[in-house]
C-alpha cells in the first residue's frame, strides 16, 4: 500500500541530513551543474528551515518546495537575498537550459511537420499515378 507524508520543516532531523536528501533529489532533478549545491541548500535550511515542505512517497523523498508565511517575511528578508544572489548564476543556467530544451522541441515538431508535408506530398502524387493509371485501364477496355 502507498504512504504518503508531508513534512513541514526539519521535524527534529539534523539540516546535514535534510540538506543531503534534498541534494541527492535535486541530482536526480537536473543536471548537476543545475541543481542547488549542497551549500546552498544548507544555508537556506539554516536561515528559514520552516519554509520547507517535503513529500516523501514510500518513505523515500519525491518533492520539495519553500513556503514563507507573509509575517514571516520580515525576519528573513536579508537571508533571502543572500540565498538569490547566490543562487543567481544558478537560475541564469537553469533558464538556458530550460530555453535549449524548449528549442530542441521545437526543432524535432519542425522536422515532424516537414516529414508530415513530405507524406502528404507523396501520397498526392501516389493519388495522381493511380488516376492516370485508373484511365488508361479504362481507356483500353
Amino acid at each position: 500500500m502507498d504512504s504518503y507524508i508531508l513534512m513541514n520543516g526539519l521535524c527534529n532531523q539534523s539540516v546535514d541530513c535534510v540538506s543531503k536528501e534534498i541534494r541527492n533529489l535535486e541530482e536526480c532533478a537536473w543536471k548537476k551543474e543545475l541543481g542547488a549545491s549542497l551549500e546552498l541548500i544548507k544555508k537556506r535550511l539554516n536561515i528559514f528551515p520552516n519554509g520547507l515542505w517535503r513529500l516523501y512517497h514510500n518513505a523515500k523523498l519525491v518533492s520539495y518546495m519553500y513556503y514563507i508565511r507573509i509575517d514571516e517575511r520580515k525576519n528573513i528578508i536579508l537571508g533571502l537575498i543572500i540565498v538569490i544572489m547566490e543562487h543567481a548564476k544558478t537560475l541564469r543556467m537553469m533558464a538556458s537550459y530550460c530555453l535549449e530544451c524548449l528549442l530542441d522541441l521545437l526543432k524535432n515538431i519542425w522536422e515532424i511537420i516537414c516529414l508530415v508535408w513530405a507524406w502528404i506530398k507523396l501520397l498526392k502524387d501516389i493519388i495522381k499515378m493511380l488516376k492516370r493509371f485508373a484511365c488508361v485501364v479504362v481507356f483500353h477496355h
